[in-house]
Order: structure tokens, then sequence, then C-alpha cells
């Protein structure tokens, strides 16, 4: 099971089991390890080619291009940002080609978040939004935030 403990108004649950805390421990590694930071993305560079993705559905795309209609596509919120794999060579081209240095991707001070003019990013969510966000967005203001992570390559 679990322990509680109160930190100020906020509930801490600890898992008791070592394995899922190992486990926990090296994902956030890998992320952290991995995590090349934050762009805006055009939405045709946003590819969803991996294998697990579910199919693409026009009631899940309708009911999201609905939400959008009443609150906004909010693309700014972290909640909404989209995670996506990238050669480290096709990030270090796109960030040469944008004159940014890579660490201003990583540290928005300011709340801005840079645009950077990639050919393809392989999405691991988020086809459903991407899908009603082409239809929604103006064709001038069609871009997503993505969090943008190494596949490993050197």
């Amino acid at each position: 099971m679990g322990d509680q403990e109160q930190n100020g108004s906020t509930l801490i649950y600890r898992v008791m089991d070592p394995e899922v805390d190992e486990n926990e421990a090296e994902i956030a590694s890998i992320e952290h390890r991995c995590f090349k930071g934050l762009a805006r993305v055009k939405l045709s560079a946003l590819k969803f080619d991996r294998q697990g993705h579910r199919e693409l559905s026009a009631q899940i795309v309708a009911r999201l291009h609905k939400i959008f209609a009443i609150e906004g596509c909010l693309r700014l919120d972290n909640e909404n940002f989209i995670s996506a794999v990238i050669t480290s060579d096709a990030f270090r081209n796109a960030v040469a080609e944008s004159n940014l240095e890579s660490q201003s991707l990583c540290q928005q001070d300011d709340g801005s978040i840079p645009f950077l003019g990639l050919a393809s990013v392989d999405c691991l969510h988020g086809l459903h939004r991407v899908a009603a966000a082409r239809s929604y967005l103006d064709e001038n203001d069609q871009w997503w935030t993505v969090r943008l992570y190494s596949d490993g390559t050197l």
C-alpha cells in the first residue's frame, strides 16, 4: 500500500513498493537526460507514425473542435503540450537555422516559447488535438507547443 503525509495543504502519498520508486526514478532520469526543450512547431511537422497511436476518431476531433470554440486552444498551457521525439541532427539543424541557442528552448524565463522550424517530429500523443487544431486554427496560425526529446542519437 502507501504511506501519506501532509505537506502544507498538499497531501502526499508515498508508494512503499521499491520497484515502483526505482522505475519512476529511471523514467525521470531518462526524461531529464533526453529533454531538449519547449518550442512552437508547425502543425504540418507533427507526425503520428509510431505504432501504438489510437485510430483517428472523427467524434473526438469534433468534441475538441467544440471545446476550442468555447475555451480556445490553450496551446501555451502546460497540460496541452505535446511530447515528441527528434533526432539530434534535426534538432541541431533547426536550432542553427532559427538563430537560437539550444539553451533558450529550456529556459523561457519570460514565458515566451520560441518557434522552431522543424520539418518533422515524431509525436508521442496528441493526434486528436492536432487534427482538431488543423481544422480550427487560421492557416497562418498553425502551430502547437511541443516538448522535444532526443531519440538518443548523438
